[in-house]
């Protein structure tokens, strides 16, 4: 309850959640907002419960040169428009997460 109490009035100022306040704002009713690449959600795996809005769009090529796959990054130009479109309340509780907490999370905010 301590914790709970401490969530409701820190966030969103506090601005990043370790996991113990992640899943006590999820319990408040927040919403975990997905940012990865649909492609790494596909290969990884997506978090139960999560909206998955992609920041980035990400495609697997074969480099003739190097002979490697290579991950080809590029801006999601309407990521903005999904994410108004999808949560068109502005004081919608948000979480933005990623795979590691800061690869895609820091550019959505």
């Amino acid at each position: 309850e301590e914790l709970a109490a401490m969530c409701a009035e820190e966030f969103p100022e506090k601005g990043i959640a370790n996991v113990e306040e992640a899943r006590t704002l999820l319990d408040q009713g927040w919403t975990y907002l997905d940012v990865r690449p649909t492609l790494e959600i596909e290969e990884v795996g997506k978090y139960r419960g999560a909206v998955s809005i992609p920041i980035k769009n990400m495609e697997k090529k074969f480099n003739t040169e190097t002979r490697e796959k290579e991950y080809i990054k590029t801006p999601n130009d309407k990521f903005v428009e999904m994410v108004q479109k999808k949560f068109p309340d502005t004081q919608a509780k948000l979480m933005i997460g990623c795979s590691d907490g800061t690869a895609y999370s820091m550019d959505a905010l």
